[in-house]
């Protein structure tokens, strides 16, 4: 897979729509580009691959060499997260879970998210809708490859916000409302490509298998550390993607209900009974004469009743009726 960081279209620069000029600070020497989007987001993506390159919390409770050791176990954590993702999760969703847009939309937060080495990501409704796209309008395109990194869904605003809707019910992604907008009419929020603990445990337990490999006696006390640090950071961050949750789910369950009571008041059509048709039939048709005591309907009538009742007798005594 490409490294991360020959990418520069997510908060932390570049010409995407989340770049902050204003947010460029100098420090030794390096641009240390500032996150814009969600504090609980900022740290989880901090341990990502993508923040490994020089926004690495400093934790008190490391010791030389373990910062390093820790963030190679945490890289091979979150590619365990990105693996599960491609290979079992995605069986989940085109297995019947998500519907034609709900796969495009979460196509386009995967493409923002792990794409970039990072587990959330910032974005408006005209990314999905429109596209990614750069300070000069055009679709942002890979630095590296020259492939477009999030192509428009081809869907319009209401059928965007039903099949975001659609997959945070189902427990497919999770969003929390962003702290950053690109304007001041202009709501984002931060996406995580699946429910963000079920990611993060995941990314952890991965993480200290690894890590126990080269620190057997610190690795369990280092990712529990670890674990606290989240908790304290990511809880805020955690409860309102819970809330958001359970707000879709009560809104598609209700929605459901309706649905299924219409159905249920609707009236069933009722097929019109054999002897309304033949009333009908024989009002209608030119030839009612009386041939060997019955019309022509009556011996008909009373061929297809014998048939549908089965009644043998009555078929044979309905046939023998005719013109002698």
């Amino acid at each position: 897979m490409t490294s991360s960081h020959d990418y520069e279209y997510s908060e932390w620069g570049g010409d995407g729509p989340d770049y902050d000029p204003n947010a460029i600070e100098a420090d030794r020497g390096l641009a240390l580009r500032k996150w814009v989007t969600h504090p609980g987001a900022d740290f989880l993506n901090r341990l990502c691959p993508f923040g490994h390159r020089e926004d690495f919390p400093d934790f008190a409770w490391l010791e030389y060499p373990e910062p390093a050791a820790l963030i190679d176990a945490l890289k091979y954590g979150f590619n365990a997260v990105q693996d599960y993702y491609q290979a079992m999760y995605l069986d989940r969703v085109l297995g019947g879970g998500a519907t034609d847009e709900e796969q495009r939309v979460l196509h386009v937060v995967m493409r923002k998210t792990f794409q970039f080495g990072k587990l959330c990501e910032a974005l408006t409704l005209g990314v999905f809708v429109d596209g990614a796209c750069s300070r000069d309008g055009s679709l942002q395109r890979s630095h590296t490859y020259g492939f477009i990194v999030a192509p428009p869904t081809g869907l319009n605003k209401p059928r965007t916000v039903r099949a975001l809707k659609g997959l945070i019910a189902k427990r497919l992604i999770d969003r929390v409302k962003s702290n950053w907008s690109p304007r001041s009419n202009v709501v984002s929020y931060v996406y995580c490509p699946l429910p963000m603990e079920e990611a993060v445990e995941m990314m952890l337990s991965y993480a200290q298998a690894e890590l126990a490999k080269t620190h057997p006696r610190r690795a369990f006390e280092i990712c529990r550390a670890l674990a606290n640090e989240i908790s304290e950071r990511c809880g805020e961050f955690f409860s309102a993607a819970d809330e958001e949750r359970n707000e879709a789910t009560a809104k598609r369950a209700s929605a459901l209900a309706k649905q299924n009571e219409r159905k249920a008041a609707k009236p069933c059509a009722q097929e019109p009974s054999l002897q309304l048709v033949a009333t009908a039939a024989e009002v209608q048709h030119p030839d009612t004469r009386q041939i060997g005591g019955c019309s022509r309907f009556d011996r008909s009538l009373r061929r297809e009743r014998a048939i549908l009742s089965g009644d043998k007798s009555s078929f044979s005594a309905a046939r023998n009726t005719s013109v002698k």
